[in-house]
């Protein structure tokens, strides 16, 4: 979106907590294996009030490892993969078009050594037409 519109995006995170450790399986790892939900919205322009939201997300963060757990508390999801350095696997789960049809979403995961996250994201039905700081649609052909 950011270079549809060209301008830049922002995460405001609407939250991000540490989910209870109820029967997980410990066996792959190094005794870490935390369990973060977090829901972000990703906004177009400057940030804050006068930015706009063009998609939601919802994540199941899995980390592994103690590394992977002091890392995550500093930066955010695509920085965390470059910095652990073990590459990544992407698998889209499923697709499909929002209520009325405008919008769709998407579910992935995405799979690393020591961190997993299983994403879904929601985006708004005019998101190729979203009005921002004067800014109007994007690419004109």
């Amino acid at each position: 979106m950011s270079s549809y519109y060209n301008l830049p995006t922002h995460i405001t995170v609407i939250s991000n907590s540490l989910q209870p450790k109820n029967n997980l399986d410990l066996s792959n790892t190094d005794g870490c294996h935390d369990v973060y939900k977090r829901e972000v919205d990703l906004v177009l322009g400057a940030g804050g009030k006068e930015g706009v939201r063009y998609c939601r997300a919802v994540s199941e963060v899995t980390l592994k490892t103690d590394r992977a757990r002091d890392v995550y508390t500093s930066v955010g999801l695509a920085q965390l993969y470059q910095r652990l350095e073990g590459g990544v696997h992407m698998e889209v789960e499923g697709w499909g078009w929002g209520e009325g049809g405008g919008g769709f979403w998407r579910e992935y995961r995405l799979e690393g050594e020591e961190v997993e996250c299983r994403i879904r994201e929601e985006f708004e039905e005019d998101l190729w037409e979203l009005k921002v700081d004067g800014v109007d649609g994007g690419w004109e052909i």
